[in-house]
């Protein structure tokens, strides 16, 4: 029951310090499969995961399958939407990382969007992001680009060095709880509550008819806007 802001205000004291604060879900620290990716991705933050170079790896188009295998295990949030552009990173047979690409979900300045980037058990692949985006270019040849960095992990600062620029932090987003398990908000979004809760009322709201079915809402840091734009086209 705390305010919408609390763990973005958190993160961001924390920063005025010089502390750089992770704030991890509960789920995420219970469930086994869940906990081995926090765990690397801290070994990660600190240096001591294991580093490649990208310029000895094979960049190629995968399918989307192969992409949501790898990020199913390998990124904190899953594979996501299904993407239309695919690409790896292959170090000899091995698949080391993977970004997704698809149409701009929800800003209306940009074409396209990165929606996924990670790398196997959270190793450094040194020069991965840059040589995968240079890829696309190529082939897609996108007129504007957006990301988003989880704030609960870090600011992103990894796509300046590839062409994006700072379009600024977004509000904090919710997810609906019950007990240990966490849910997506767009799942609960009102017209589809019928068919999520066992007592739906159509005269409440999202919010009264969730909190009648004992569900709460936990609030993260936000997200840091990243864009890309073809310095080419007027």
């Amino acid at each position: 029951h705390k305010d919408s802001s609390y763990h973005q205000n958190k993160r961001r004291l924390a920063s005025s310090v010089g502390v750089k604060l992770l704030t991890v879900f509960e789920d995420e620290w219970l469930d086994q499969a869940s906990r081995l990716r926090v765990m690397f991705r801290i070994l990660s933050m600190i240096g001591a995961s294991r580093v490649r170079m990208a310029r000895k790896t094979v960049c190629r188009q995968i399918t989307w399958v192969e992409a949501r295998g790898f990020l199913d295990a390998h990124h904190m949030q899953g594979s996501g939407v299904p993407s239309s552009a695919c690409y790896g990173l292959f170090d000899g047979h091995e698949l080391v990382a993977v970004s997704t690409w698809g149409k701009s979900r929800f800003d209306k300045q940009a074409e396209l969007e990165l929606l996924r980037f990670s790398c196997v058990n959270s190793d450094r692949v040194v020069g991965g992001l840059g040589k995968m985006f240079k890829a696309f270019r190529c082939d897609v040849r996108p007129t504007s680009v957006v990301t988003y960095a989880d704030l609960r992990w870090g600011d992103g600062a990894a796509y300046a060095k590839v062409g994006f620029v700072d379009g600024g932090e977004t509000k904090p987003g919710y997810f609906w709880c019950k007990g240990v398990a966490r849910f997506n908000r767009y799942d609960f979004q009102k017209h589809k509550l019928a068919s999520v809760l066992r007592n739906f009322d159509r005269e409440l709201s999202e919010v009264d008819n969730c909190h009648v079915n004992g569900y709460w809402r936990i609030y993260d840091c936000g997200h840091r806007r990243w864009l890309w734009f073809d310095k080419g086209v007027a």
